[in-house]
């Protein structure tokens, strides 16, 4: 079976030291639209190498948090299926708050 990967990017201008860090999150699910439980997820930075792993909840979402702004991919592994990979994740950097 085919695992599918949904994401959605989220980011935030964190006020302390100036550091720009996103979010990547969202679910995962079957190709038949089931939610898989527990794969396994990761987060890859495509410049520098740095990967952040998590587990996806029992409804198959996912958060990976304090991703810098760059691009990544995504793979998803979960007993039964294949590994499932997107590429080309933008966390873009937007604009900075002044305090």
């Amino acid at each position: 079976m085919k695992l599918a990967v949904v994401c959605l990017l989220l980011m935030s201008p964190m006020l302390v030291a100036q550091v720009e860090q996103g979010v990547i999150t969202g679910a995962v699910k079957d190709q038949t639209g089931a939610v898989v439980p527990r794969a396994k997820v990761t987060a890859t930075n495509s410049r520098n190498g740095t990967a952040t792993t998590t587990r996806t909840s029992a409804e198959g979402y996912y958060t990976i948090p304090y991703l810098s702004p760059s691009e990544y991919e995504i793979a998803v592994e979960a007993d039964g299926f294949k590994r499932a990979r997107t590429s080309g994740v933008t966390l873009q950097e937007i604009g900075r708050a002044h305090v």
